[in-house]
């Protein structure tokens, strides 16, 4: 009976883990998701702005937002290993 015990207490250890993995899997989707949204949006302001001033301040922007996307998805690709 204990052996029994021992083993269910193990796996709902293992389940819980594997549902945090997972949990933080999607959440680390849903952000790079918001990230592409937010990258394709400053690419359009960029093509529309004229003044010198504001398109480097966008431009700072995107590629900071593509630094933090392609980090990511580096991260999401080492959860997946």
């Amino acid at each position: 009976m204990k052996r029994n015990k021992l083993l269910k207490t193990l796996a709902e250890f293992f389940d819980k883990e594997e549902q945090k993995k997972q949990k933080h899997h999607d959440e680390l989707e849903k952000l790079l998701h918001e990230l592409k949204e937010k990258e394709a949006k400053l690419e359009v302001k960029l093509r529309e702005e004229k003044n010198e001033q504001k398109r480097k301040r966008l431009d700072e922007e995107l590629k900071i937002v593509k630094a933090q996307h392609a980090k990511g998805i580096k991260t999401l690709q080492s959860l997946e290993i």
